[in-house]
């Protein structure tokens, strides 16, 4: 739970700002200052497209009539087209947004018309001299007032005091002028959309072949690029790509170095995700803190068994076409494992699937890694790992005669070969340009598509398998 809520009252809302918001409020109506620390709830919304969307939830007991609300400790990277203010019976008028300095610049232009140290190095004595000054602008340099004089290019250096200006950890300070139908306490909520954050699902899955299963771990990686902390939240990702009509990622993404999380943390149950708009929000958990610069890990899933069927898949062993080839072409099989999903499966977010192999000595060897797409419970997925060394194709043309001025006939020998201690599923595709049509095979073949031919065959472990067809290519006149 967090600290209950503190309210300070003052007329002027300058004064509780200490000059750093503009006046947004009328000299006769009440300030409300609500305390960072009040927030009773933070829900975190990361999309995949490097932002977030934020709802702060406060409990405020409010005036009834006009007020202005003062809160601070906002994200620096905020984008105020997007903030908002809404509750029951609360109508917002207007809002004013400060940022604080940023850099030097920014800490300069705070300080115009206030009083600050202008200090040089003394030629003779070499020690540093102090003088009090006013800054009068700082554009295109630092402009002074010392005295009864203007110092245009003041030949030493201008020192601001410290406690006189706003820190970056202060973040982002909000003034909002509204107008309230009780007085009493109500949840106020506060949304906004921040750049810098991002997320993707990454998956450690250990393949065993005796019993055809792969056992999927599934982890979300938040990173927060941002130079603010989110804490407390409760976090939650959404799958789809969202329009943003401008770009202000390039305001929160700074120089801030990326730290991995010292460990992963659990999501609260599992994941289920939800339907909504054509986007799928998955809750992750609650209660988690995401520091400046952080990439923070959190499973979502437990190491979990799907059934998998190994392919190896070819493609266009043999070069067909109305100039074919001669020589004998060799090609690896690409490793592909079909995953299926039953309805009551969990849902796999789009991310990166990372399938590791047990060996005799106990450590795992990388067999592959795919980017999978986003997959509902009962959905299906292919998972196209790399080329094989031990089961490989070698294809050559055996004849060739012209049937007519539009049509010529091949004849082709595909070579499958198993080197591995393990029988094979081989999954061959030819493609035929033009029209086509098969007149001789030894292995019945599947139309695949409307130029492609396919044809699967198990091939038993240390053996070869031959693979030969004949076809008619017609040209178009």
């Amino acid at each position: 739970m967090r600290k209950p809520l503190i309210l300070s009252r003052c007329l002027i809302m300058t004064a509780v700002l200490g000059g750093m918001l503009p006046n947004v409020a009328h000299a006769d109506e009440s300030t409300l200052k609500v305390d960072e620390d009040a927030r009773e709830e933070s829900v975190l919304t990361v999309y995949s497209d490097n932002f977030a969307q934020v709802q702060d939830t406060y409990d405020v007991k409010f005036q009834r009539g006009e007020q202005t609300l003062v809160l601070k400790g906002f994200p620096l990277g905020i984008d105020p087209g997007s903030l908002n203010i809404d509750g029951k019976g609360l109508r917002l008028h207007s809002l004013s947004v400060q940022r604080p300095p940023l850099n030097e610049f920014d800490y300069l232009k705070s300080m115009v018309g206030k009083k600050v140290k202008a200090v040089y190095r003394h030629p003779k004595s070499g020690r540093d001299v102090e003088t009090d000054a006013v800054l009068v602008a700082v554009t295109p340099r630092p402009i002074l007032k010392i005295g009864d004089r203007l110092e245009v290019d003041y030949p030493g250096r201008v020192v601001l005091p410290a406690d006189a200006i706003t820190t970056v950890a202060d973040g982002v300070a909000i003034a909002a002028f509204v107008t309230s139908e009780y007085a009493k306490e109500e949840p106020m909520r506060v949304h906004y959309k921040v750049p810098g954050l991002n997320w993707q699902a990454n998956y450690r899955a250990v393949y065993n072949a005796e019993a055809e299963t792969l056992d999927i771990q599934g982890r979300v990686a938040v990173e927060n690029h941002t130079q603010s902390d989110f804490e407390d939240v409760n976090l939650r990702v959404v799958a789809g790509q969202v329009n943003q009509v401008h770009d202000v990622t390039a305001i929160a993404r700074s120089s801030v170095k990326m730290m991995a999380a010292p460990h992963a943390e659990m999501a609260d149950n599992a994941v289920v995700p939800v339907q909504e708009s054509g986007y799928l929000l998955y809750p992750v958990a609650s209660d988690v803190t995401i520091k400046a610069g952080e990439l923070k890990d959190i499973t979502i899933l437990e190491t979990t068994p799907f059934p998998v069927k190994a392919v190896y898949e070819v493609r266009n062993p043999a070069h067909v076409g109305y100039s074919p080839r001669t020589d004998v072409t060799k090609q690896g099989a690409t490793l592909r494992l079909d995953l299926s999903t039953k309805d009551d499966s969990p849902a796999l977010p789009s991310g990166v699937m990372r399938v590791m192999t047990p060996q005799k000595d106990g450590a795992d060897m990388l067999v592959g890694e795919v980017r999978i797409p986003h997959t509902q419970p009962g959905g299906d997925v292919q998972l196209k790992l790399g080329q094989s060394v031990d089961v490989m194709t070698s294809a050559k043309i055996t004849d060739h005669k012209r049937v007519s001025d539009v049509t010529t006939e091949y004849s082709y020998q595909v070579t499958l070969t198993n080197s591995s201690s393990r029988p094979a599923n081989m999954e061959v595709v030819q493609f035929f340009p033009g029209h086509w049509q098969i007149t001789a095979e030894n292995l019945s073949h599947a139309k695949d598509t409307a130029n492609t031919a396919k044809w699967t065959v198990a091939v038993p472990a240390k053996q070869d398998m031959i693979l030969s067809f004949t076809v008619q290519l017609t040209r178009q006149k």
